[in-house]
């Protein structure tokens, strides 16, 4: 395959091919002022709005009579240089794509056929057109083959085939589209509840190019990611707790949100792109979606006092009415300046750790969060609160009354 170029119509264009005039002989029976002179102008000028006729000028003019104007408009089904036109082919191709354009060779070429291909009437590719490009090539069978498509390469592309005794040509239409895809979002509120989950619809209304839908949130300082139909960038990851509601769908990209946190309200929108080039060919409405806080859980401890004896052990029963939002609880001894991080059951707060001798009494129970503290110390009596944590934000949710714990030194026997 040989490389060739597509032409800037813009700038530094060659001269168009010009008109092919033919002078017609008389009969030989007749002199020459007798018959007068007769010439035949054929121009092979397209219409204003397609190549798809052809307007052949005959002017007759004799001694006996004035100029007489005959015009003769053959359409694209007419005869032309011998070569039958056949209906106007058509093809489309989404920007950055590739397309073939077909050459149809007439039944019984010989050898010697050569051909061309133009655009607009200049040429840009054939048997003596080397112009290199390399988006464009042509193949064995005389067709054209664009890749990395533009919008400006639509137009009409004329494939002309000759051989010592004909001439035929077969134009194409080819359409560069940008995509008229409309993506409708529902713009109504969608309102969710902490931990449930919600769906926000997204549908296209045509497939497109290839190319993610993404979806973003909007934080009110710009768009954060939030998920996309095709792998992420390096720097990007999808959110875990979304998915696609019907994972092959290729016009519903409509996304299921799971254990949802007050943070995820805001404004979500859907994106089409083209391909990996960041390229929006669409944009939703957006829809906006409220996550209402869960009740807060009650939580109950016993007031005690809880007696323990040192190197002994004690049980701080702390029970929830409600496992409520996602979130730690944690376990303090004593209030405001005294106030000392004793146990979490999640990671521990930043520059905490948890006391190695204390553990959950049912380490899987969701509303049970007694603890279990082991090789007391005297140092260890005071009053321990069981409170609870909302998870995104660390804010304090809910909180127990406290629970007095005493611890007495050993008896020494006498």
């Amino acid at each position: 395959m040989l490389p060739y170029a597509l032409p800037d119509l813009s700038i530094n264009q060659p001269s168009p091919r010009q008109p092919i005039t033919e002078e017609v002989s008389s009969p030989s029976d007749r002199t020459e002022r007798e018959r007068g002179r007769e010439k035949i102008t054929q121009s092979n000028t397209a219409s204003s709005n397609s190549l798809d006729a052809r307007e052949l000028n005959v002017s007759v003019m004799t001694s006996q009579s004035p100029l007489i104007p005959l015009l003769v408009t053959l359409l694209s089904l007419g005869r032309f240089s011998s070569g039958q036109w056949g209906s106007l082919n058509e093809r489309q191709v989404w920007p950055g794509g590739s397309v073939t354009l077909p050459c149809p060779v007439p039944a019984g070429s010989i050898n010697g056929t050569s051909f061309e291909w133009l655009k607009e009437s200049f040429a840009i590719a054939g048997t003596n057109t080397t112009t290199p490009n390399a988006r464009v090539s042509t193949d064995k069978d005389y067709s054209l083959k664009i890749k990395n498509t533009t919008p400006q390469d639509s137009g009409i592309y004329t494939c002309v085939v000759s051989d010592a005794e004909r001439r035929s040509e077969a134009p194409v239409r080819l359409t560069v589209g940008v995509s008229q895809t409309i993506i409708t979002q529902d713009p109504g509120s969608v309102t969710g509840t902490e931990e449930g989950e919600v769906t926000l619809p997204c549908t296209l209304s045509r497939v497109g190019p290839p190319g993610p839908v993404i979806w973003y949130r909007d934080t009110g300082r710009g768009r954060e990611y939030l998920y996309s139909t095709y792998p992420p960038l390096p720097n990007e990851r999808n959110d875990p707790r979304v998915s696609l509601v019907h994972q092959n769908h290729r016009i519903d990209v409509s996304i299921r949100i799971v254990r949802l946190t007050l943070h995820d309200s805001g404004m979500y929108y859907c994106y089409k792109y083209r391909g990996f080039e960041e390229t929006t060919i669409a944009r939703g409405s957006g829809s906006s979606l409220s996550v209402q806080a869960l009740p807060p859980p009650i939580i109950t401890q016993d007031p005690g006092p809880v007696t323990g004896t040192e190197e002994g052990e004690v049980t701080l029963p702390c029970t929830l009415s409600t496992v409520g939002a996602a979130g730690p609880v944690r376990w303090y001894r004593g209030t405001l300046r005294d106030r000392q991080h004793l146990y979490s059951a999640a990671a521990p707060p930043p520059n905490e750790r948890n006391d190695p001798r204390v553990s959950r009494v049912h380490p899987d129970h969701p509303t049970d969060l007694s603890i279990r503290i082991v090789r007391l110390t005297l140092h260890d009596s005071g009053t321990y609160y069981c409170d609870k944590y909302r998870g995104f934000d660390g804010s304090q949710i809910a909180g127990g009354t406290g629970t007095w714990l005493r611890v007495q030194g050993e008896c020494v026997a006498l």
